[in-house]
């Protein structure tokens, strides 16, 4: 019988934590829970060294030792933060959801938390969400936060979060920002108390300063404050919400698109909620789908950051197994920033099994990944530390790429947002956006057979600079395409293929390689030889296009 493993959410940070000061930990307290952290890690979780080396974290681990002595508390702890960070792995890290010891009563140290909530859109950093008694500064873009420009801070906060990818930081790290003392740690505020903030609104900038208030915890739904009598939110009342949060309390919800001929899902937690399983949900859903008047299944997994990795099996026979869903474009599921976890394994299993198609932004896990964790507890100063140990590999070692990149890019504008517009789902219903998709190197070929020599470059240029293709393997396509007219003895179909990627995609060894072999295989020797050096040069040592150029070169310079 298999055991059920159940893959944490992402653990956010609840900063309750407190360290009495007739209780202040010393020096050898600090150093003896950092010696203990590292041999437990070393011991247990050897397997975290993946993307740093065990001898890299030791060095680490004896810079903060030499430290130590000369840090405040806080200090230290950010410090074991951005240690622990180190692994690049999300269920990795240090939480402070538990207190820290102390004996006795006295002054407390506190961890204290802005009441807002700052959003990465594609067009910046905004207020969210904020308390009603800020409420005139929701939805305005952030310019400045305490001395810092935006961006600046959000590079600050980086090293305290054990960043997968860029998806994961923009969903789960950024709410670093709102902890006081991580700001002042930084160096991006003075002090605790106060939010210095530069913003614009309506066309005009401002200054205001937020100050923490004591016992507030915002309402969220999925990382998104939500307006209430206590809080406002930068997203405008309708009457009804669109598709992605309607009904959020449901973790599912599905909904017919008949204009569209399209069936939508929401699948927002890999758990059974109460009594309603995930199985019951997708069977009714499945079936409903397969008996109407559709052509295309959407699942919404954006804002999905994981639950049960067992519950996925059950839909992915069904969707398998749909008459319906097996032609690319009949199943489009729309990625987000929080797709994460169980929620990423499933994913991998509709990449490995369906012809589905992605869109949205890419997920926030690596493909194969460490996942479930337990808590270790420092000794002296109670501090937690979540280690995984379980390694989810769901594709091969040479696919272990740093996310699923969807097919077609899309993010959502301040402005997107604001006026509940949804462009994911707009682009998942686009059928001629979905075509290309899910047939790049077909659409490339056919621009190809164009005699015009403009039009063709004319139509790759749309695709390359088109963000929305920004994923697509073009340079590979076209790679491709130049090899089959080479094949065919097409020649100047050929180098018209590789001149293209050369010229779009400029810092590629392929590329360079390529067309030296276009050169070569003409008896240009001088051209290839120069092209094949251009190559080595953007090439790393030994890999394989390193190897390939190298080779060429020499046999050029064998039969000149």
């Amino acid at each position: 019988m298999k055991k059920a493993i159940l893959f944490s959410f992402i653990h956010l940070v609840l900063f309750s934590c407190s360290l009495s000061a007739e209780d202040q930990l010393s020096t050898k307290d600090w150093i003896s829970d950092l010696d203990f952290l590292q041999e437990t890690i070393h011991q247990d979780y050897s397997k975290l060294f993946v993307k740093i080396s065990a001898e890299e974290f030791d060095k680490e681990v004896e810079k903060l030792r030499k430290d130590i002595p000369g840090l405040e508390t806080n200090e230290i702890i950010f410090r074991m933060t951005e240690l622990v960070a180190l692994f690049k792995y999300g269920h990795t890290g240090v939480s402070f959801s538990r207190s820290l010891h102390s004996h006795g009563e006295g002054q407390t140290l506190n961890f204290h938390s802005f009441p807002v909530n700052f959003y990465w859109f594609s067009d910046g950093l905004f207020v969210q969400g904020v308390h009603k008694e800020y409420q005139d500064i929701v939805g305005a873009q952030v310019i400045r936060i305490g001395k810092v420009e935006a961006m600046e801070a959000l590079d600050r906060i980086r090293p305290l979060v054990s960043i997968e990818n860029e998806s994961f930081f923009k969903a789960y790290g950024i709410h670093n920002l709102r902890i006081a003392e991580i700001l002042q740690y930084k160096g991006i505020i003075d002090n605790t108390e106060e939010l210095p903030l530069l913003l614009k609104k309506d066309g005009k900038e401002f200054k205001t300063t937020l100050k923490v208030l004591e016992d507030v915890t915002p309402d969220f739904e999925y990382g998104y404050i939500v307006g209430n009598e206590n809080w406002a939110s930068a997203r405008k009342k309708v009457e009804q919400d669109p598709l992605w949060i309607r009904q959020a309390q449901d973790w599912r919800y599905s909904s017919s698109l008949p204009e569209n001929k399209a069936y939508y899902v929401r699948h927002s937690v890999v758990r059974n909620q109460d009594e309603r399983t995930i199985a019951d949900f997708f069977d009714k859903a499945m079936k409903e789908f397969n008996e109407g008047n559709y052509e295309k299944l959407i699942i919404d997994v954006r804002l999905n950051g994981g639950g049960n990795n067992y519950n996925n099996a059950h839909v992915i026979k069904l969707l398998i197994r749909s008459e319906k869903l097996q032609e690319p474009g009949s199943l489009v599921v729309i990625t987000g920033r929080r797709t994460y976890s169980a929620c990423q394994s499933f994913i991998n299993e509709m990449d490995n099994y369906t012809p589905v198609i992605f869109v949205g932004e890419p997920s926030a896990e690596n493909i194969n990944f460490m996942g479930d964790n337990r808590v270790v507890v420092l000794p002296n100063s109670g501090l937690n530390v979540r280690l995984s140990f379980a390694w989810w590999q769901d594709k091969p070692q040479w696919e272990n790429d740093e996310w699923i990149a969807p097919e077609i890019y899309v993010e959502m504008s301040s402005e997107d947002y604001a006026d509940n517009k949804d462009p994911l789902l707009d682009a998942a219903l686009d059928d001629e956006l979905i075509a290309i998709a899910a047939g790049h190197l077909e659409h490339l070929e056919l621009a190809f057979k164009s005699s015009e020599k403009d039009k063709v470059i004319a139509e790759v240029k749309r695709l390359i600079r088109d963000p929305k293709f920004r994923y697509l393997p073009l340079e590979d396509d076209i790679n491709i395409i130049g090899y089959r007219y080479m094949n065919k003895k097409e020649y100047e179909s050929a180098k018209l293929a590789f001149w293209i990627n050369t010229e779009y995609f400029p810092e590629s060894a392929n590329a360079w390689d390529s067309y030296g072999e276009w050169h070569m295989n003409m008896g240009e020797f001088d051209q290839a030889i120069s092209l094949y050096e251009k190559a080595i040069s953007l090439s790393e040592e030994g890999d394989f296009v390193n190897q390939n150029a190298k080779a060429m070169l020499a046999k050029i310079r064998e039969h000149q």
